[in-house]
């Protein structure tokens, strides 16, 4: 047994605003969490509260979010 911590991944924080409304507030990724034909790609860890996520069919591109006041959805 290793007394190892395991890695953690770099995580990073983006404040989103809807250009809509203009409810904001910050998201936080994880960073190269994720490989495709386009290289490394971030994973979505948590959204503010207001918005929410809908994973796409191509499950390789980054989730679209969208803002639950009124329904913006980036990208859009």
């Amino acid at each position: 047994m290793s007394d190892e911590l395991p890695d953690k991944r770099a995580q990073f924080t983006v404040e989103i605003k809807c250009p809509k409304c203009g409810h904001k507030g910050p998201a936080i990724w994880e960073k190269d969490a994720l490989s495709n034909h386009h290289g490394l790609q971030p994973t979505l860890l948590s959204l503010p509260a207001g918005f929410s996520h809908r994973v796409r069919t191509n499950l390789t591109e980054l989730p679209e979010i969208v803002c639950d006041k009124c329904g913006w959805v980036q990208p859009d």
